[in-house]
């Protein structure tokens, strides 16, 4: 803490009296983090062309948010930094992400399916994180390869459940 308070031109009381703790700091950290990758995403998704574009940019925003932010996400992922806070804060992080994903893909899938989004949301959540986390460890796994081989996998299904709506 003394020293980001030394960096920010700060006190440390300062620093406590605005986030509590350590926790409470990583905490914020974390959620405007998932903040800006929220508008990332939003951005590429709403420059999208159709629902596979909008996909495909998606999932490579995700990585190349990821990429740009490596050291810091690499802390996130391994649930919150150790902090109950952190944890917390990344799990609202993924929560947020979910609703967002899962509003995209029930307006693309048919009426009797729209149920399932929430589930897709949660495995296109759970494959991108384990996805950016096998990129920490091996470095030759590139952003393309991995946001490529991905759209694949989800356009197979998601195509399949955007038929059945037609």
């Amino acid at each position: 803490m003394a020293e980001i308070a030394e960096k920010a031109g700060v006190t440390k009381p300062v620093l406590y009296d605005h986030f509590g703790s350590k926790d409470g700091l990583l905490a914020e950290v974390i959620r405007r983090a998932g903040a800006d990758l929220r508008v990332a995403l939003e951005t590429a998704v709403g420059e999208a062309t159709s629902p596979q574009d909008a996909l495909g940019r998606g999932l490579r925003t995700y990585f190349d948010f990821i990429e740009m932010h490596a050291a810091s996400w690499t802390v996130l992922f391994s649930e919150g930094g150790g902090s109950p806070a952190g944890t917390q804060a990344l799990e609202d992080v993924r929560r947020d992400q979910a609703r967002y994903i899962a509003a995209l893909i029930a307006a693309e899938i048919s009426v009797d399916r729209r149920d399932s989004a929430d589930v897709y949301a949660q495995a296109v959540i759970g494959a991108c994180e384990r996805l950016a986390t096998l990129r920490t460890t091996d470095p030759t796994v590139d952003a393309d390869t991995v946001a490529s081989r991905l759209m694949d996998l989800f356009w197979l299904g998601f195509s399949a459940q955007r038929s059945a709506a037609g």
